[in-house]
């Protein structure tokens, strides 16, 4: 996983996700997103870092206020929040200087808000 920074976009995973569902149709990218959130809530056992970071980015979409997705959203959060999740293990390597359960927290709130 390429990482440039704790935001949803700031992967190479989440950044061609992005590129690929904003060449779909309406209805092809809320399956898209649909898809996406998911595939992270459905993985059962370890979540690896590229299904987190599609998710992630999905969840941001639809944070938006684009798609009506919140409690999908909410369950795709809490899954890459888990302990056994690539990408929470991944920040929690950054210490008490981990600003990425700050921006899933974010996230999480403009869904449910």
């Amino acid at each position: 996983m390429g990482a440039w920074g704790a935001g949803p976009f700031d992967n190479d995973d989440a950044a061609d996700f992005v590129g690929d569902i904003g060449r779909l149709g309406e209805a092809d990218r809320r399956e898209a997103l649909r898809a996406a959130l998911t595939a992270a809530v459905a993985e059962e056992g370890y979540l690896d870092a590229d299904i987190g970071s599609v998710a992630v980015a999905a969840a941001a979409l639809v944070a938006s206020g684009e798609y009506d997705l919140g409690e999908l959203v909410e369950q795709a959060l809490d899954r890459v929040l888990e302990d056994d999740s690539e990408l929470a293990q991944l920040w929690a390597e950054h210490g008490d200087a981990n600003p990425w359960p700050t921006e899933i927290a974010r996230l999480r709130q403009a869904v449910s808000s």
